[in-house]
């Protein structure tokens, strides 16, 4: 920016205006209240500017980081799903297992009271 000051103390900041750094010394109370009142808000603008900056990145990082637990939550929820559907497989099979046991064991007691007629 072309800056050039006025004798008046005027910053002159190119084709964006005027921006008053000091009153003239001219300037009464009331107005010397009102540029000291003015300032101070420019001061909490700038302030709150910054706050909601930061305020918004970490809304950000938060929304990220609930995709990413959401995402890897879903993939732990299919891990256990897959070991829930393994174990029920075992069991059908040790089911299967025994019952076959207990036909061999019929046939077995059936073959040995065959034998020893």
């Amino acid at each position: 920016l072309n800056t050039m000051e006025d004798p008046l103390g005027v910053e002159l900041n190119g084709e964006d205006g005027v921006e008053f750094n000091d009153l003239p010394d001219f300037a009464n109370a009331r107005n010397k209240e009102l540029h000291a009142a003015l300032r101070a808000m420019e001061q909490e603008v700038v302030q709150l500017n910054a706050e909601y900056a930061d305020t918004t990145e970490r809304t950000q990082t938060m929304k990220e980081h609930l995709a990413n637990v959401q995402k890897e939550a879903g993939t732990t929820q299919q891990l256990v799903d897959a070991r829930v559907h393994e174990i029920e497989t075992e069991d059908h099979l040790k089911q299967l297992a025994e019952r076959e046991r207990g036909r061999f064991m019929a046939e077995l007691k059936k073959h040995s009271a065959e034998v020893s007629e």
